[in-house]
């Protein structure tokens, strides 16, 4: 018997700022991500705690996706074949 895997997802499309940001005269830089979407995400993962399962998708993400279905695969010493989508 395993203990229980608890994980909170939160996912949110968007426009982005990425890089590295902070003090070039010292040296001391962190990479950091800015955004609306960065904000909701945050917010959707803490809120994420009280669904099963804890993944939690903002609408224009699920708006804009579109899953492929690669097909059906066997997993190894598993008599079960399922369909899997990207």
């Amino acid at each position: 018997n395993y203990p229980k895997l608890n994980i909170r997802i939160g996912i949110a499309s968007g426009d982005l700022i990425v890089g590295n940001l902070g003090d070039s005269k010292n040296g001391v830089y962190d990479f950091t991500v800015l955004g609306e979407a960065v904000n909701i995400t945050s917010y959707l993962t803490e809120k994420s705690k009280k669904f099963e399962p804890s993944i939690l998708i903002d609408e224009n993400t699920a708006n804009n996706i579109h899953e492929f279905e690669l097909g059906n695969m066997i997993i190894e010493n598993n008599p079960n074949v399922g369909t899997v989508f990207e």
